[in-house]
């Protein structure tokens, strides 16, 4: 329940600051980033934002990359947000980097394994491999996550 939490809130957090940071001057960007507390939900949501919104994919990638390797070795893996790992899939997919993608989508939902968007991704990628039944079941999977509200 309270990885449920974190998620609904840090996806909270990203629609409340989201905006195109791409208009942004390097020195706005700064000020914007010293004036707000950094937080690890702040900071991911940072990183979301560059993924989502300025489609910078290899910078997103870097970006989320580092903090997720940072997060695991403060705290562990399971303080790795699963939305941090599933943009950080993205941003690897964007970039056709199928494997490593692959990877992240698994741990983003070793994690939080109702997470309909990632599961969504995988569905991509079982498809790809001409694995029907996988396909199916992770498609069924991921439409009933998402009617109940879970993404």
């Amino acid at each position: 329940m309270t990885k449920l939490f974190i998620l609904l809130f840090s996806l909270t957090l990203v629609q409340s600051h989201s905006q195109n940071y791409k208009s942004e001057s390097p020195a706005e960007t700064k000020k914007r980033q010293d004036t707000i507390i950094q937080t690890h939900v702040y900071d991911c949501a940072d990183k979301i934002n560059y993924t989502v919104m300025m489609k910078e994919y290899p910078k997103a990638e870097k970006l989320l990359a580092n903090y997720v390797t940072d997060m695991k070795a403060k705290n562990g893996e399971d303080w790795v947000h699963p939305t941090a790992l599933f943009y950080y899939g993205v941003s690897l997919y964007e970039q056709r980097k199928w494997k490593e993608a692959d990877i992240a989508f698994n741990r983003s939902l070793s994690l939080y394994p109702n997470f309909s968007d990632a599961k969504f991704y995988k569905v991509i990628f079982q498809g790809r491999a001409g694995s029907t039944e996988e396909y199916q079941r992770l498609c069924n999977e991921s439409e009933a996550d998402y009617k109940i509200g879970l993404v």
